[in-house]
């Protein structure tokens, strides 16, 4: 067994005491050597020795020794532990429940800790009753550690430069050996065990030992100025403190960060800042695969750098701020001319390489740089910010001042954006600014990364967006939605529209599912389509939702399969109908995957309805493989078949009788389509031909008989595959 103890003894009187104590602890047998007037006091007892150090008169200090143990005693590595409600400074709402050496506990009395479990706690050391906190995130390698010399001159002690002390947990107790000193301008560079993310208040703990105590009580006192980074490579500063201290990410230019560079900036005399160890309040988080690594603005979109002028109405010549190409890669925020100025009211867009998702919580981050850290306030800039997925339409999602590092959430913009590809900033500098050339972009960060898509015809094994409900942000009963704003769905129509309707809202028919569902007679006979992946020489079932709009007239769609949009309608077309007055169906197709199609359209179109933009309802989408047979296109069109036979009664009214100069039809029927006539005469010869779009099955023919001789005659319809003829009589008098 090894341990180390550490007691502090306040006056040579309490020596017997200590004596006293490994004898009531059942220390027998022991021989006490001790010479007066030497440094080093060894105890020997029939179970351990004990390593004493006498530095100082009145002062005696037991530095950390090994303790071999020769048997027959068992308990604590560490000596008497209590529990103690500690405080951490900087962070004192931060409570955290701890252990400590019995020795330490005069320290942590001195700045406020109290004894026992904090109130309310679980014993995770985060005071939240979870009882299911992780391990704490401290340093877990030193990465370098540079000390240097005392004020004096003089090399730092031995016993003070083995850095590796200030790994894991810090101890905490402003005691000897727990630490390691920098010296007078000394640096030392430390990693975290993982990712530490910024969140509300403090980030980071910095512990430093003094043996007067944590606060900051003079200039004089130990300082250091303190770094951070995600890489190792590219560092920012996160300010100074002094003795104890703590630090808050917010504004450091990246999304976490993983290294933690101290350095020594005390002024005063000794060995510079005195380093016990650091910790992240938060704790750590796993870091991110490269996959998921922020990723940074990577081109400028063509012809988008557009510089507006200088404040004295002259464009900006200075070739160091003309360049755009600064504004890309990761943001620099050293106060150099790592960025581009766009003038007064000038603008940029800046793409990047794959898409930026929509996450929850913010998702970008736009860096300006002021020379000198200036604030808006003395140094007016600002910028608003724009977003698109498109490349055309873009949307504001929040504006960036001086100097700042402006986090903004994507989910701001007016519209509903899973993801985005572009951001466009544009100077909103005040007119009356200092500023002689308003905003400078020193970079953008994605804060979710990039996703890239290595193929771009990318395609799912299932249907996307099946129910409509995805990303509906529009406040009416109804809208012509682009086909970019739906998600999964696109059609061929000329207008690129997909009709989505609010449940219940249009004619009363609620969807069969959600909130929403989908009308295939949109703005015209319009049709929709998704690509989904699929292997060759499987079976996949298409099942959809389907009703009729409205009474009247005859919903009919046709289904396509087709590896090619291009010629899709080439194929062959499998009708449904749906079924006046019976509410939502559920339909279903078996598609036979041709060999060598990895990727199949599904594409429905609609061939009639109530009138050409009302009919055809769908929803609840879905695809999945499946064992059954193919379904038969004889299989469609017998059900097809006996549909017509329920809806093919046709009611056809004439008038006047008898016609004179015109011949008026009044149809009436429960299927719909085109309807064609024909008038004959008696003997069979065609005396007129004429056409017309029936799709509601209210339709009227008002035929020209004005040049027919008076006489009997029949008009020949032509409706849906059937022949319907009427006798009528033509008369002047």
């Amino acid at each position: 067994m090894k341990t180390k103890i550490t007691k502090v003894l306040r006056s040579w009187c309490l020596l017997p005491l200590l004596l006293m104590s490994l004898i009531v602890q059942g220390r027998e047998n022991s021989a006490i050597e001790i010479a007066l007037g030497i440094n080093d006091v060894t105890l020997i007892s029939g179970v351990e020795n004990f390593s004493i150090s006498f530095e100082k008169e009145r002062i005696w200090e037991v530095s950390p020794a090994s303790i071999s143990d020769l048997g027959g005693h068992e308990g604590d590595d560490n000596g008497p532990k209590i529990t103690i409600c500690h405080y951490p400074p900087g962070n004192p709402e931060n409570v955290q429940t701890i252990e400590i050496a019995a020795s330490a506990w005069p320290a942590h009395e001195a700045h406020g800790d109290t004894q026992g479990a904090c109130s309310n706690d679980d014993d995770d050391d985060e005071g939240d009753d979870d009882d299911e906190d992780e391990e704490g995130c401290y340093a877990m390698e030193v990465i370098d550690y540079s000390p240097t010399v005392q004020s004096n001159g003089n090399a730092i002690a031995n016993n003070r430069t083995d850095a590796t002390v200030t790994l894991g947990e810090p101890d905490r107790a402003n005691e000897a050996g727990g630490f390691a000193s920098l010296g007078i301008g000394g640096q030392l560079t430390l990693r975290f065990s993982g990712a530490v993310y910024d969140t509300a208040g403090d980030d980071i703990l910095i512990y430093e030992t003094s043996f007067s105590g944590d606060n900051c009580s003079g200039a004089n006192d130990e300082r250091a100025m303190v770094e951070v980074s995600q890489d190792g490579t590219n560092w920012y500063d996160a300010g100074e403190i002094c003795r104890d201290g703590a630090i808050d990410l917010d504004g450091i230019p990246v999304v976490y960060v993983t290294h933690i560079r101290i350095t020594d900036i005390t002024t005063g005399s000794g060995d510079g800042y005195d380093v016990d160890g650091v910790e992240a309040v938060n704790g750590c988080q796993d870091v991110p695969s490269d996959e998921n690594d922020p990723c940074y603005g990577a081109f400028v979109v063509d012809n988008s750098y557009m510089p507006g002028l200088k404040k004295n109405g002259q464009p900006i010549t200075d070739p160091e701020r003309l360049d755009p190409s600064k504004a890309l890669g990761v943001p620099q925020v050293d106060n150099t001319s790592n960025f581009v100025s766009l003038g007064y009211g000038g603008e940029i867009t800046i793409g990047f390489d794959g898409l930026v998702l929509n996450q929850v919580g913010d998702d970008l981050v736009v860096v300006e740089t002021t020379y000198g850290n200036a604030t808006f306030a003395s140094y007016p800039e600002s910028a608003d910010v724009y977003v698109s997925q498109d490349g055309f339409n873009f949307y504001f999602i929040g504006s960036v001042l001086t100097n700042e590092s402006a986090s903004l959430d994507i989910s701001n913009a007016s519209v509903a954006l899973s993801y985005i590809t572009q951001v466009r900033v544009v100077d909103t500098t005040p007119e009356g600014s200092v500023s002689p050339d308003g905003f400078d972009l020193d970079g953008i960060i994605s804060l979710p990364g990039c996703t890239v898509l290595e193929d771009p015809n990318t395609c799912f094994s299932e249907i996307v967006n099946g129910g409509f409900e995805d990303d509906n942000t529009f406040a009416g009963s109804w809208k012509y939605v682009p086909q970019d704003e739906v998600p999964g769905w696109s059609t061929t129509s000329p207008t690129g529209t997909i009709e989505i309707q609010r449940s219940g809202m249009v004619d009363g028919n609620a969807s069969n599912s959600g909130g929403f569902h989908f009308e295939l007679n949109g703005d015209a006979l319009n049709n929709i389509y998704q690509e989904i992946c699929t292997t060759p020489g499987s079976n996949i079932e298409v099942s959809f939702s389907y009703m009729k709009r409205r009474n009247s007239g005859v919903d009919e769609m046709e289904l396509y399969f087709s590896d090619a949009i291009e010629t899709i309608t080439d194929g062959t077309a499998y009708p449904f109908m749906a079924t006046p007055g019976a509410g939502w169906e559920t339909k279903s197709f078996v598609y036979a995957v041709p060999a060598g199609q990895e990727s199949t359209i599904i594409f429905f179109k609609a061939v009639s309805g109530t009138s050409a933009t009302i009919g055809n309802l769908l929803d609840d989408i879905s695809v999945a493989t499946t064992l059954a047979s193919p379904t038969s296109l004889e299989e469609l069109f017998a059900a097809l078949s006996t549909k017509d036979q329920v809806l093919a009664t046709t009611e056809v009214t004439m008038y006047p009788v008898p016609a004179r100069d015109r011949l008026n039809v009044k149809l009436r029927s429960q299927l719909g389509g085109k309807v064609s006539y024909e008038i004959v005469s008696i003997m069979g010869q065609s005396l007129g031909r004429g056409s017309l779009d029936n799709y509601s099955g209210q339709g009227e023919i008002h035929a020209d008989v004005s040049n027919l001789a008076d006489g009997a005659y029949f008009l020949m319809i032509h409706l849906n595959g059937e022949t319907i003829s009427k006798k009528f009589i033509k008369a002047t008098r």
